[in-house]
């Protein structure tokens, strides 16, 4: 099994994911010249959907890995607060090491989501469950017996 990051001026190399996920993003680190910098480093896949290896280090990555799966290095730029409907959250900014993606809107969009379309779909999502619970509730199970009309007295 391997992978393909991507990074640079469209320079690719092959990694064997079969190992931890702090081992593989520290070599990665270190075969692209990063070694000495206190970047911190994490993979998406083409589209910028991030693989969110740095949470997991202990896991191996490649339980989070496709075999020859191509990704892009990212480089994660701090945190900042974006307020969702119950508390306040903070977000990672992720940032493409692959030259060329800078236009590359719709990859950027899916790599760092807008707070505002985050907690509207997180509103719709929970509006849509309370409507499901109420229509459950408002029917009367059946229990497989069937009531009988009622006797006028």
């Amino acid at each position: 099994m391997f992978v393909t990051v991507k990074f640079g001026e469209d320079v690719s190399e092959i990694y064997n994911p079969d190992c931890r996920n702090d081992v593989l993003l520290q070599h990665i680190k270190s075969k692209c010249k990063l070694a000495g910098t206190d970047d911190v480093l994490e993979l998406s896949d083409e589209r910028g959907v991030v693989k969110n290896l740095r949470n997991y280090p202990t896991d191996y990555a490649a339980e989070y890995l496709r075999d020859r799966e191509i990704l892009i290095l990212l480089r994660v730029d701090g945190t900042s607060s974006s307020m969702s409907e119950d508390t306040e959250m903070e977000r990672s900014t992720f940032v493409p090491l692959l030259h060329g993606l800078e236009d590359n809107a719709e990859f950027h969009d899916t790599l760092n989501p807008k707070a505002d379309v985050m907690s509207d779909s997180k509103s719709e999502s929970r509006s849509a469950r309370r409507k499901g619970v109420k229509s459950r509730l408002s029917k009367k199970p059946s229990n497989g017996v069937k009531e009988k009309a009622g006797k006028k007295h």
